[in-house]
């Protein structure tokens, strides 16, 4: 993660562990390999979670604009459709 990241080593651990615990059925863990296991995907799917709230586009993600983009559309349409007789001809 980058330096910057708000969420801290101590609160990861404490989101994984609820994320573990707090469900309806008891989880049973064959080994502690079983148990490690589990909890690093806890913790990966929180940091992706953290992630992908982070670089939304209420957060100010890095979105191209929709009007920027439907603009380019059209002025590569009328672009080809310039090209093609010329190339055709």
């Amino acid at each position: 993660e980058k330096p910057g990241q708000t969420l801290q080593a101590t609160a990861l651990v404490h989101d994984a562990y609820i994320r573990l615990v707090d469900v309806e059925k008891a989880q049973h863990w064959n080994s502690r390999g079983h148990f490690f296991g589990a909890a690093a995907e806890a913790m990966r799917r929180i940091l992706v979670d953290q992630a992908r709230r982070k670089d939304g586009p209420k957060a100010g993600g890095n979105y191209p604009d929709f009007k920027f983009l439907t603009a380019r559309r059209t002025r590569l349409r009328r672009s080809v459709s310039r090209l093609v007789p010329m190339l055709c001809a």
